[in-house]
């Protein structure tokens, strides 16, 4: 008989919360163009946790899991040295 590991995922997921959040976005005034690209940039975010096999759930995720998703280089801008 196989023993079926579950992982304790405390709390909403990423996904979970993007809808959320732009209604959040939609409150405070911003654009509709603004509320959409934030919303896909939190779900390319999420596929990008989800594909490196990252915690998902808000509780788990860590400055280091953002830091690895960033475009951003160590010191601070993107493509500078």
């Amino acid at each position: 008989m196989a023993i079926e590991t579950v992982e304790a995922e405390i709390g909403q997921s990423l996904s979970d919360t993007i809808d959320d959040y732009r209604l959040s976005l939609h409150a405070a005034g911003k654009s509709k163009s603004t509320q959409a690209v934030y919303a896909l940039a939190l779900s390319y975010f999420d596929a990008f946790l989800a594909d490196r096999g990252m915690p998902r759930h808000l509780s788990g995720i860590r400055r280091e899991h953002i830091e690895a998703g960033s475009p951003m280089s160590a010191t601070g801008a993107a493509g500078t040295s």
